[in-house]
């Protein structure tokens, strides 16, 4: 994960400057206002865990971009007594610096929202269950290649703030309900389709 992260950064890095990536594209783009794209990504794929999103981006104008994404998770352990799941919205401002440029490099920032559920059912002594409602500001930092003039991949480092209300039922013990703060960060890749 530090890795792609160090990658992403290289290149932010690199789009600035004046080497390859920095050249002027020769390749058909649909970074052009009024158009629509649906995008996929994932942050982890396994056998018991699954995290993703899927987000349509409205380009306002060749630079400047919304996008709404709905996420979702779900994670199990092997022997199925502990299930975590989720499903968060957000949206984003996007800004395109150098649309033109072959490697398009961008930044985002806008709200999120999430609910998770976790659950754990061993022995009565074990049994937790747990709900959380996350709310907070994020952004990205991200490039965006197109492969072709409709289909593009993009790499993410996302970072969010949030505070969480967290609702916990453990076993024989009553209900409780406590705050929680907190800073993350991901990298994500995927697929865009404009239409």
């Amino acid at each position: 994960m530090r890795f792609i992260s160090v990658v992403l950064v290289a290149l932010a890095i690199q789009s600035t400057s004046g080497n390859a990536l920095a050249q002027t594209s020769e390749r058909p783009h649909s970074l052009k206002q009024g158009t629509w794209a649906v995008l996929y990504q994932l942050d982890g794929v396994r056998l018991s865990f699954f995290n993703g999103m899927l987000a349509f981006k409205y380009h306002l104008t060749d630079r400047r971009a919304l996008r709404f994404g709905i996420g979702g998770n779900v994670a199990t352990n092997s022997d199925r007594q502990d299930l975590n799941g989720g499903i968060s919205s957000q949206a984003h401002y996007v800004l395109y610096l150098h649309p033109e440029r072959e490697v398009k490099f961008y930044l985002g920032a806008g709200p999120y929202i999430g609910y998770s559920l976790s659950r754990s059912d061993g022995d009565s002594t074990r049994r937790r269950h747990d709900a959380r409602w996350t709310i907070g500001i994020g952004g990205r930092l991200g490039t965006e290649w197109f492969a072709t003039k409709s289909i593009s991949v993009l790499a993410e480092f996302g970072n969010l703030l949030s505070a969480s209300i967290l609702r916990a039922e453990d076993g024989a013990i009553e209900e409780r309900t406590w705050r929680d703060y907190s800073y993350g960060s991901t990298v994500t890749v995927g697929l865009s389709v404009y239409l």
